[in-house]
């Protein structure tokens, strides 16, 4: 289950743990635009329900999890981990309401497929790489099945697809 705070007008904090993994994404928006960024953290199952706390510097997120305690901290939409909650009389609970899940799934960073680039050397001028071709494949996508549909927005999806095309949602 996922968890989501709004920091302040425009700006939003969604928690969530999957699999032994907590991700935890910042999303900054305004009139017609949007800025999200996501860290994954291995921290293990959640035991207990996140918590979140606002300090005078940056805002905490305490995790509860079957390895222990774990404490985040954001600072200038930068997620980290730290030691831990500060003792404050300044310290501030956030509320945290559960979600279904993020409303877009975190991006995975991209890797390179380094033994395609083996030997090649880029050419600045020309801006490709030496000789090196890349080649895509495309397959047909399959038909809606009937009933098959996102649990988030309801449009209709694939038994095959992993993604709703609409709205990301993980099926």
């Amino acid at each position: 289950m996922a968890y989501v705070c709004e920091l302040e007008v425009g700006s939003s904090l969604y928690i969530d743990n999957q699999d032994h993994q907590t991700i935890v994404t910042s999303i900054l928006s305004g009139p017609g635009q949007q800025q999200q960024s996501s860290q994954i953290f291995s921290t293990g199952p959640w035991v207990t329900s996140p918590e979140l706390f606002r300090t005078p510097q940056d805002v905490r997120i305490k995790l509860g999890t079957v390895q222990g305690e774990y404490y985040l901290q954001i600072v200038d939409n930068q997620i980290c981990q730290t030691d831990g909650i500060p003792t404050s009389a300044h310290l501030q609970p956030l509320p945290l309401q559960q979600v279904l899940a993020t409303p877009v799934p975190p991006m995975l960073p991209i890797q390179p497929i380094m033994g395609m680039m083996h030997g090649k050397n880029f050419n600045s001028r020309q801006g490709q790489w030496g000789d090196m071709q890349v080649m895509l494949e495309i397959r047909p996508t399959a038909a809606p099945t009937r009933g098959a549909f996102c649990p988030q927005c309801g449009t209709a999806v694939a038994t095959t697809d992993r993604f709703c095309a609409a709205c990301g949602q993980r099926l």
